[in-house]
């Protein structure tokens, strides 16, 4: 079952079945690997920390961009 990708998707499990993910973010300022571990939280409050104005716009660019990739 592919997962959720929203909001609420814990940061790790959206690394760990799209990697892609972590390249995309952190070229639009969020950084969601520290030390060489997942960011602990939600992706919607990592975006918060990071004072991402328009999360809900970021999340559909990153889904738009991880339909494109390849898995």
């Amino acid at each position: 079952m592919p997962l959720d990708v929203s909001l609420d998707v814990p940061v790790e499990a959206l690394l760990e079945a799209y990697p892609a993910a972590a390249g995309f973010l952190a070229g639009r300022g969020v950084i969601c690997i520290v030390c060489g571990e997942a960011y602990w939280g939600r992706l919607g409050e990592l975006m918060a920390h990071k004072g991402i104005e328009a999360p809900e716009a970021l999340l559909a660019d990153l889904k738009d961009y991880l339909s494109q990739s390849p898995a």
